[in-house]
């Protein structure tokens, strides 16, 4: 479904938003439970929420069953056919600590801090670190999962009500001086993974405006639950038990 823009409740903004439902039969991949999900986009434009985009995501399960939805978009702020890779871009992420991963890239289980390695984003403003200055640190590429602090406030409100209630705190801040774009990104979720487009290869054919995506050409964050939790007991568990509401909301700030 989707709802035409038109003005916020309060009047401040104008809203438009589109809402795509999933409904999952028990035993559907091998998943326990009759699960409807539910994911809504909501684009903002005004005076105090020019460039905000709003994904939430939530789920009801008849059955105790696994729940971890992320949103696995692509961004590269330099545009998309710019050619230049995002290893440039200036990044900052709220993380005292990050999840090891294994050579077949699952979490171990531990939970270690980023102090001195590679995993140290936690620079802000025009001192944050780029990308790509210690990525030849890390066998190919980031696809890590970080732990994220939830003390500092959103770059949008430190609490912003979904329908749920959910409450919204800073993930990450990326920059591109090339371009002078900048993207802040709040969530709900406990963790977020940052992905630099190891595996882009320029074999994606049918890509916008005829586009090449070569390795690192664009980058994702993905706020989640810790992967692998259904397996590691020292992560918060992932199961959803009936009568439970799963919600996991992200905001999106673009500006210039």
């Amino acid at each position: 479904s989707h709802r035409p823009v038109g003005p916020s409740a309060d009047g401040s903004c104008s809203t438009g938003s589109v809402t795509l439902e999933l409904r999952s039969e028990d035993g559907d991949q091998g998943f326990p439970g009759d699960v409807h999900a539910v994911v809504e986009y909501t684009l903002s434009d005004g005076d105090d929420c020019d460039g905000i985009l709003t994904v939430a995501m939530s789920a009801k399960s008849s059955h105790p069953t696994p729940i971890s939805t992320a949103q696995h978009s692509y961004f590269n702020l330099s545009g998309h056919d710019s050619g230049r890779s995002v290893l440039g871009h200036q990044i900052h992420i709220n993380a005292d600590a990050y999840t090891p991963v294994t050579a077949d890239l699952i979490p171990t289980g531990e939970i270690t801090p980023v102090q001195g390695t590679a995993f140290d984003f936690r620079e802000s403003g025009a001192s944050s670190r780029r990308i790509g200055d210690r990525i030849a640190d890390v066998p190919g590429g980031y696809d890590h999962n970080f732990v994220l602090n939830k003390v500092q406030p959103s770059c949008t409100p430190d609490t912003v009500d979904s329908a749920e209630g959910a409450a919204l705190h800073l993930a990450a801040v990326v920059m591109d001086s090339e371009s002078g774009r900048k993207m802040e990104l709040s969530t709900s979720a406990p963790g977020m993974q940052l992905y630099t487009g190891n595996f882009l290869d320029g074999s994606i054919r049918a890509a916008k405006d005829g586009a090449t995506y070569e390795k690192h050409g664009g980058f994702c964050l993905e706020t989640q639950r810790f992967p692998n939790a259904v397996n590691q007991p020292a992560f918060a568990s992932p199961v959803l038990l009936p009568g439970q509401s799963y919600v996991h909301v992200m905001r999106y700030k673009f500006s210039k």
